[in-house]
């Protein structure tokens, strides 16, 4: 039985997910609304269910302007 929740992304593969850029990404993670693992960008990994937040937190500043 797999769990798909522990499928682990890079930063450049998150992007790509989300089809958000690096800074938008790296700025949700430094509000603290993601949490990578690792210490670095380049040792980034995320959860496959970081896609669904991060798309959520970029539509929020988008549409209704929040940071």
């Amino acid at each position: 039985m797999s769990n798909t929740t522990s499928l682990q992304l890079t930063l450049t593969e998150l992007c790509q997910a989300t089809s958000l850029g690096s800074d938008t990404l790296i700025e949700i993670i430094e509000e603290g609304i993601l949490e990578p693992i690792g210490t670095t960008p380049e040792t980034w990994q995320f959860s496959n269910h970081t896609i669904g937040i991060a798309q959520k937190a970029a539509r929020l500043h988008n549409d209704l302007e929040i940071d």
